[in-house]
């Protein structure tokens, strides 16, 4: 994921963002995991996998809210809909099912909200 964030704003689109710096041991130590996830992700429709690097982008960093790394937030419509907790497993597996759960529950309510203002 580039500088721009305005790729996050599309609608009906999920993006799932992990927010590192170069420099944090945790994040090193997370290895492929996020390119994995990319990989496993990349048939699922309305869902995108999206890295910000917080030592170059601090100002979309301090935008949302990062104090610790690494840190994995899901966006849905620009929208932070959900946050990782650090208590959840981190592999490919929990992270996909995560992110798609978050995704349903988000364009379901999103669907709603559509329906309610016809």
């Amino acid at each position: 994921m580039n500088k721009n964030t305005s790729q996050m704003q599309e609608k009906d689109t999920a993006w799932f963002v992990k927010f590192c710096v170069p420099w944090c041991k945790h994040c090193k130590n997370l290895g492929t995991l996020w390119e994995d996830l990319g990989k496993e992700m990349e048939g699922e429709d309305e869902n995108e996998i999206g890295e910000v690097d917080c030592g170059t982008d601090k100002p979309v960093c301090s935008k949302v809210d990062i104090h610790s790394y690494p840190t994995f937030k899901l966006f849905y419509n620009g929208e932070e809909i959900a946050k990782y907790q650090e208590s959840g497993t981190r592999d490919v597996e929990s992270l996909k099912r995560f992110a798609l759960e978050e995704t349903l529950q988000a364009a379901t309510k999103a669907q709603l909200n559509d329906d309610a203002e016809l």
